[in-house]
């Protein structure tokens, strides 16, 4: 308890840190000074009369607005020019403003849209008008382009266009003949060291149609930084896996398991309270509802972009409220063991506790504690940065976005709300209290509580190290002795809920910084004030109630509470009895679903590839080898350190617009040259050495016999070398041309030509579209080339796809994208979160076949660690502007984590199955067990492909390449059983669940109707949804009918069917994907594939019989 004493030294030293703050404030903020007189309304108003001047947007028009800020241009000139003052200068200049309204203006279904950027002023400050491809217009001629510019540069933009120089010019031709230009604009008085101010300005046909202010930063500048930041996320990365794994998954989930075991888990208050915080957090996402509208696609509907964000609302809100009740259950019940003397948690805001001189006390000591944190963060700043060279970024404390939201107080209220409580709970409670019972129980309590404050202090400031703070320890630093001597304290002395309360209020008054630095916003105010007082106004409340002060009884505290016995909490299982053995194979059943299959099979294709290829004549090792020939060719010498990976590519850009719209025999034709068919990519990178010698990168794309089809070569940015005119450039871009595509100038037309001006030379792309005519108005066969300074730097293909074609099909995809999902999701998370619900029950009961899951999840286990080390793909993807060692780092601990959770819950999952499915399992022999798989397999894959078979044909189905791109193939074929175990365990309850659900497969309507539903939402999304919706719907309903029938006559209860139903679809699908043996992605494949499913058989039956036997 906190004694008037204490509340009057505190009190002291409370005003005193107020007086040094309100010193000291600007240097405790940052903060830099922006003055913002429009408002949104006025932004929103003067976007709308800066749409008169463009009459192609059309009418009925509506808008968004946000504030937008360059945080690169701050991040650049704070450490490399000058630092916060010298960035404090460029916002009070009128060349180039860091800050901006952007207010969009748009249609639904209509491509014409316009976003205007003002600065925090009023004044223009730039616009981007965007102009359909098909928009028919006259063309201008680049001198004409440039006049036309010079006379309507100033009708939205406010700078002085005399300051600055042409330094890039740029055409495209449109497929219909409109000629667009594209120029950059350097500030000839004005710049940055090596970072330019520029203006790019696009002339769409006769119209100005873009002028955008831009801040040019050094590629070489992005990559020192993106090094450094790094380090970053690394202790972040680090701190995250710490707390999941030791304060939830060790800590948590043994203090669950020992605390239901012992009487002492309570969780339903934990869990009202987890989700109270949890909609109030979700609701932040709806009160930013006006600012959503930013990033609207206007080819779908709004009805569509409204549904996706409240699902995925609802979905945050789901995994909020799961990891809030879980955190909140632990916490409470390791408090209420370690520290009997603390009040019992959800007592405290309760009659005759909260109006006690103990909780007014405390609490009002929560309350001075603020300001003496925010000193104390404020000073160690200011001591940092001045004597040892700490950066942290600056800001403005006027924030419109934030005030642009419904309610501006909620916010603030609502997010305080979650950290105060939740972070308290999770980083605070939970480990000290752990050390505390810890070292309780080997008579070490004073250390075990010091470990625990310094292990929470390091993981607290370590989990918000992500922060762009310099050094990268800089918030561990920063965050320590707060975690310690404040948050750490004020639990272990008064408890959770009072350091939660500081934590609230604490960020409270830093969120709602902007609404304090504006003027109006009374009401927000007022509010904010309000939810300030929320702690106080409680215990208001229950002391007016009850018209006294109380004192606190031991029935309050920690030591009063009373664990109920296990005997007592256990409950009563409901007995099943078990379904006498029998083969559970109905002959008649049998002989019709195998006629079925042999008329399915015989009428109608079997692979489920339509695009024949021919398997790779090349392997991994030798796709390298070809690349680095070919680099020999093209006179490309790497530094030392650069090394070759390569990984098979399975995207094919443009494939379903040309397999839609011109049909399969032009795909094919095209498959090879314009369409691109599975290839290896080779990229050959340096990840060792200083961040500047890394930036350059060479992939060379080689098909399956051999043959570069692709080729890029990433220069460095400040890398020196010729300034070519576009004619010169033009030159060796023809020569590219007609050797690696065979095409001719006489072919080809020149459609675009872009310049790039780099630091120390200059860069072309040029695009040629064959002259070749494509069946579809506006697409075109297309050859890009691109050179750097005097060098061939790339060379490409491509099929250009109509934008009103992309836009159809983003359209189409929308509704029936969420439909998929909700045929899907929903239900594989219910079945999965009833299996774990159930499987965790089963091990608080020591119900747990302890062997046999050790067994399944060891071998999962394993089999996804030889799957991930074998994977070619792991160095293809890795950034090279970041310590590879971070990067490994995050990876592989990120990686094997994964894999360590799912090997334990698989584990737990087959260690409780067995034990679940006793009540109402039909025992039988194994052959009608593989029998009935083998025969439930073939039936489901061919229901699908007859079904399949009505579906549209929107789209070309390769041969699966699963094995050719790993390091050694042959480990992949036989490692099979990773996947396959997570499908039988899943597959297995579903089958028990669906037993149940439909009272044993009752003849009723009621129970056929409730399985039909079951298997629809969760496997009816395994046919596709496509834009037909209504055909696809049906088509749903009919599979799913068809598969419940299946599991009604002959999977039934014999859940010894499943396993190998599961390796026989495996099987099924492996061989369709592979065109039945013709495809073989390396060598051998087909007969390896062979080998491996009949060896895994013979241990898959093992596996069975291990599992299902009762006396193991």
């Amino acid at each position: 308890m906190t004694t008037n004493k204490v509340l009057s030294i505190t009190c002291v030293v409370a005003l005193t840190s107020i007086l040094g703050l309100s010193y000291y404030w600007n240097d405790f903020l940052g903060s830099l000074n922006v003055n913002v007189s429009m408002d949104r309304e006025l932004a929103l108003s003067e976007g709308q009369e800066a749409t008169k001047d463009f009459d192609i947007l059309g009418d009925d028009l509506d808008q968004a607005a946000a504030y937008s800020f360059s945080s690169s241009l701050r991040d650049y000139v704070e450490l490399k020019q000058g630092g916060r003052e010298k960035f404090q200068s460029i916002i009070d200049s009128d060349i180039f403003s860091p800050y901006n309204w952007i207010v969009r203006t748009f249609k639904e279904g209509q491509v014409a849209e316009a976003s205007f950027m003002f600065k925090p002023d009023g004044s223009s400050n730039g616009y981007r008008v965007k102009i359909p491809d098909d928009h028919d217009s006259d063309s201008l001629s680049e001198e004409d382009a440039l006049r036309v510019i010079s006379l309507k540069i100033n009708d939205h933009w406010s700078g002085d266009f005399a300051d600055y120089s042409l330094i890039e010019s740029s055409f495209e031709e449109m497929p219909n003949g409109r000629v667009d230009h594209s120029f950059v604009f350097e500030h000839k008085l004005q710049d940055i060291g090596d970072a330019k101010y520029r203006l790019d300005v696009d002339v769409s046909g006769v119209l100005v149609s873009s002028v955008l202010p831009s801040a040019f930063i050094p590629e070489s500048f992005n990559r020192e930084f993106a090094n450094i930041r790094s380090d970053n996320d690394t202790i972040a990365m680090f701190a995250n896996f710490a707390f999941l794994g030791i304060y939830i998954l060790v800590i948590g989930l043994g203090a669950i398991i020992i605390f239901y075991r012992t009487g002492w888990l309570r969780w339903k208050s934990s869990m009202l309270v987890a989700g109270f915080i949890a909609i109030t957090s979700t609701l932040v996402q709806l009160n930013f509802y006006p600012t959503m509208w930013m990033a609207y696609d206007t080819a779908t509907s709004k009805s569509q972009f409204m549904l996706e964000g409240l699902l995925g609302m609802l979905a945050n809100g789901v995994v909020n409220f799961l990891l809030f009740g879980l955190t909140f259950v632990i916490a409470e019940s390791l408090t209420r063991r370690a520290f009997p003397e603390h009040i019992q948690l959800w007592k405290t805001w309760t009659m005759n506790v909260a109006n006690s001189k103990r909780v007014l006390n405390d609490t009002i000591f929560a309350y001075l504690i603020v300001p003496i944190k925010l000193a104390i963060v404020g000073g160690f700043y200011i001591l940092m940065e001045k004597y040892f060279g700490f950066w942290s970024p600056a800001s403005s404390m006027a924030d419109p976005n934030y005030l642009a939201s419904v309610f501006p107080w909620y916010t603030g209220i609502a997010i305080s709300l979650q950290a105060g409580f939740w972070e308290e709970m999770l980083f605070r409670a939970v480990p000290i209290a752990a050390g505390v019972l810890i070292g309780k129980r080997y008579n070490m309590r004073f250390t075990g509580l010091v470990i625990a404050m310094i292990l929470q202090a390091l993981i607290f400031g370590a989990g918000h190290a992500n922060y762009p703070a310099q050094p990268s320890y800089a918030r561990v630093v920063e965050l320590f002795l707060p975690s310690i001597i404040v948050y750490g304290m004020l639990y272990l002395k008064l408890g959770v809920i009072f350091g939660a309360i500081t934590h609230y209020l604490y960020d409270v008054v830093l969120f709602s910084l902007p609404i304090w630095y504006s003027s109006g916003y009374v009401v927000d105010k007022f509010m904010t004030v309000l939810g300030g007082a929320i702690p106080l106004l409680v215990i208001l409340y229950f002391r007016v109630r009850a018209n006294k002060w109380s004192e606190i009884d031991d029935t309050s505290l920690n030591k009063g509470f009373e664990p109920t016995p296990p005997e007592v909490q256990k409950a009563k299982e409901k007995s099943t009895a078990i379904v006498q053995d029998g083969s559970p194979l109905n002959k008649k059943v049998l002989l019709g679903s195998i006629i079925f299959i042999v008329v399915a099979m015989a009428s109608f294709q079997l692979s489920d590839s339509d695009v024949s290829i021919e398997s790779p004549s090349v392997n991994r090792e030798q796709a390298i080898d070809i690349a680095e020939d070919f680099l020999v060719t093209k006179n490309i010498t790497l530094a030392e350190g650069y090394e070759g990976n390569a990984m098979v590519v399975t995207d094919y850009p443009a494939s379903d617009f040309i397999w839609e719209e011109l049909g399969s025999d032009t795909f094919n034709n095209l498959l090879g040259s314009y369409v691109l068919a599975p290839r290896w990519k080779v990229r050959f990178a340096k990840f060792d050495g200083e961040v500047e010698t890394r930036a350059r990168e060479v992939i060379v794309s080689v098909d399956f016999k051999g043959n570069p089809i692709r080729f890029y070569n990433k220069f460095p940015e400040n890398e020196v070398g010729a300034s070519l005119s576009q004619s010169d450039a033009k030159v060796i871009a023809d020569q590219a041309l007609s050797e690696h595509f065979n095409l001719s100038t006489s072919m080809v037309s020149l459609v675009s030509a872009v310049e790039s001006q780099k630091p120390e030379r200059l860069d072309w792309i040029f695009t040629y579209a064959e002259d070749r005519e494509i069946d579809y108005e506006g697409s075109q066969f297309q050859n890009i080339i691109t050179v750097s300074g005097d060098q061939l730097a790339g060379f490409s293909q491509s099929v250009y796809i109509p934008e009103e074609w992309e836009r159809m099909k983003r359209d189409r995809e929308g509704f029936s994208g969420i439909l998929a999902m909700l045929f899907t999701i929903p239900g594989g998370l219910f079945i999965g979160g009833l299996l774990l619900i159930r499987s965790f029950k089963m091990l608080m009961d020591r119900k747990v076949n302890l062997r046999k899951g050790a067994l399944f999840g060891g071998i999962l286990l394993i089999s996804g660690l030889v799957k991930f080390f074998n994977d070619s793909s792991f160095l293809m993807t890795l950034p090279t502007d970041q310590p590879i060692a971070n990067l490994m780092s995050i990876t592989y601990i990120s990686t094997i984590a994964g894999i360590l959770i799912i090997g334990l819950s698989q584990a737990l999952f087959f260690g409780s199955l067995g034990t679940m499915l006793k009540s109402t399992i039909n025992r039988s022999s194994l052959s009608d067990s593989i029998i009935g798989g083998l025969v439930a397999a073939l039936l489901v894959a061919t229901s699908a492909m007859l079904i399949g078979t009505f579906q549209l044909d929107l789209n070309p189905n390769f041969p699966r390449i699963t094995l050719g791109g790993s390091y050694y193939p042959i480990l992949d074929t036989f490692n099979i059983y990773g996947g396959l175990f997570i499908s039988v365990a899943f597959s297995l309850f579903f089958a028990k669940t669906l037993f149940e659900w439909t009272d044993g497969y009752s003849n009723n309507i009621k129970s056929n109707v409730y399985g039909i539903l079951l298997v629809m939402f969760v496997y009816g999304g395994e046919i596709g949804m496509q834009y037909n919706i209504g055909l696809s719907l049906v088509l749903i309903t009919l599979y799913s009918i068809v598969l419940f029938m299946i599991y009604k006559f002959i999977i039934k209860n014999n859940y010894m069917l499943i396993p190998f139903m599961v390796l026989f679809a495996r099987v099924i699908n492996i061989f369709a994907g592979n065109e039945l043996g013709a495809f073989n992605s390396y060598p051998n494949e087909t007969i390896l594939l062979g080998v491996s499913y009949a060896i895994g058989l013979v241990v898959w039956t093992q596996l069975t019989k291990f599992f299902f036997d009762t006396d193991q």
